[in-house]
């Protein structure tokens, strides 16, 4: 009797159709949890360097040391400097330099854009900035040169 039991059991096609549902729900349960794990972004490769940048069909150079980061918009004609101030791994804040803001007089000095490093590709990342003067929400993709 045992052995017509298994024998059922294998024949029936009803455990058969569980078996790939488990199968996908631990794969899912493994790579959840490895992807879960790793909770830090290494946004540190971009922390310093030359970037390139397009928004709203404008692109703009970015040059970026310790900490200064110079913006140029050649097709504009425009040059800004902004002291740079990384919070953690992932986030800064630009507060203009005293040179932009005598080009730019009509920003404020308590100017703050805060940027936010969402996700990071090999030569690249997805940036959200916005600031203490604006309510737009600017997301942008920077390529490191």
């Amino acid at each position: 009797m045992g052995t017509n039991h298994k024998f059922i059991f294998l024949a029936n096609p009803k455990p058969m159709k569980i078996i790939p549902g488990l199968l996908q729900c631990a794969i899912f349960v493994i790579f959840g949890l490895q992807t879960f794990g790793q909770t830090t972004t290494d946004c540190s490769r971009f922390k310093v360097g030359s970037f390139k940048t397009t928004i709203k069909g404008i692109e703009a150079l970015i040059i970026r040391n310790e900490k200064i980061q110079t913006e140029i918009i050649k097709t504009r004609n425009i040059k800004v400097t902004f002291y740079i101030s990384w919070h953690g791994n992932c986030s800064y804040d630009l507060r203009p330099t005293p040179e932009t803001l005598k080009i730019h007089p009509g920003m404020s000095q308590n100017a703050i854009v805060h940027v936010a490093i969402l996700k990071v590709k090999p030569g690249s990342y997805i940036q959200q900035s916005t600031s203490n003067f604006s309510t737009a929400v600017i997301t942008s993709e920077m390529f490191k040169l």
